[in-house]
């Protein structure tokens, strides 16, 4: 996953705030959306991103898998990756 290069991301109080300058649009997550943002920032693979979820918020795998997709599908509906 590759995050759009076009995007600035800053960290304030645990949320992550994303600016899509291009679009003018202002995008926010909350500390569990700005974890995963920064794991695939980071360019972990969805596996490591699931099992990090998974230790983080004490769920189990398949609940982190349907929180990652979702995230995902929201970041690609709105140009994020």
């Amino acid at each position: 996953m590759e995050i759009n290069k076009d995007i600035i991301s800053r960290e304030i109080d645990k949320e992550c705030y994303l600016i899509d300058p291009k679009r003018r649009i202002l995008h926010t997550f909350n500390e569990t959306g700005n974890f995963i943002f920064k794991l695939i920032s980071k360019k972990h693979t969805s596996d490591e991103i699931i099992n990090k979820i998974s230790e983080e918020f004490e769920i189990d795998k398949k609940e982190a898998e349907k929180d990652l997709n979702d995230f995902i599908s929201k970041l690609k509906e709105n140009g994020i990756i």
